[in-house]
């Protein structure tokens, strides 16, 4: 990567911070990103896969080790992402699944376990055993 494509990665990418808010509160951009609080880091790994425009965004596990506050936060960017780029969400938290999904697939032990809309998948007798704990 030359220098001008580096700056216009870092530029894309601060520029994807700004609109979003993501880093708000988090000092300068510029400064280590292992200096982050563990919740900034995580919104920067999502805006550093926004800087080239994806068409697809995958997230595996975004909300692990995040407080109850980051999550609503993720929550909040994710739902503005899925606005202009496809997002598939590998995640164990079943609240924030519940809360951003259009269709879910539940895999138990590499087999699809379920799909449906997050109705059917609350519905779903297998799917409560296995994950919602009832």
């Amino acid at each position: 990567m030359d220098k001008r494509d580096k700056g216009q990665t870092q530029s894309g990418i601060a520029r994807k911070l700004s609109r979003r808010g993501a880093l708000k509160g988090a000092g300068a951009v510029a400064g280590l990103a292992a200096e982050l609080p563990y919740g900034h880091q995580r919104l920067l790994e999502v805006a550093l896969g926004l800087a080239l425009s994806p068409e697809l965004l995958i997230m595996d596990e975004p909300t692990q080790g995040l407080s109850n506050a980051e999550i609503a936060r993720f929550c909040d960017l994710t739902r503005e992402i899925a606005s202009e780029v496809t997002v598939l969400l590998i995640e164990h938290n079943m609240p924030v699944v519940m809360e951003l999904a259009e269709r879910i697939t539940v895999i138990e032990r590499g087999a699809v376990l379920a799909e449906g809309t997050p109705a059917e998948i609350q519905a779903d007798a297998a799917v409560q055993r296995a994950y919602l704990g009832t």
